[in-house]
């Protein structure tokens, strides 16, 4: 069985709660990326996502720590990178940007995935 598939199965979650969970948790850093980029500029617009995607993860699985991967991937792209507001091909640094992230948030969801797995085989 596939990692994503365990770690809903193990959840009091099903594949539904956990996607709404992933919109709740990408719509909390939404807004909390949106005050920090009043605060600090665009410099950081993954800054308030990991913490989210590790919050998703843990409360409802691998499958809501995914999908709220790909909504911050999709959110950033469209509201954080410039050109602001509209989807272009990243330049350079910004497509180093988003595979860091990807790297680092994937590395977040296996982690937590590890660490639901381990806590439910001491039950």
């Amino acid at each position: 069985m596939p990692f994503w598939q365990r770690g809903t199965s193990s959840s009091p979650l099903g594949w539904a709660p956990a996607c709404l969970l992933a919109v709740v948790c990408a719509g909390v850093a939404t807004a909390a990326e949106f005050a920090f980029s009043f605060v600090f500029g665009p410099s950081l617009p993954f800054a308030a996502y990991l913490p989210a995607i590790l919050v998703a993860a843990l409360l409802g699985g691998a499958l809501a720590g995914t999908f709220t991967i790909l909504i911050s991937v999709v959110v950033v792209w469209w509201a954080f990178i410039p050109p602001f507001y509209e989807f272009s091909l990243p330049d350079g640094k910004q497509s180093v940007n988003v595979a860091l992230f990807a790297l680092s948030a994937f590395g977040a969801v296996w982690a937590a995935y590890q660490y639901r797995r381990t806590t439910a085989e001491r039950k």
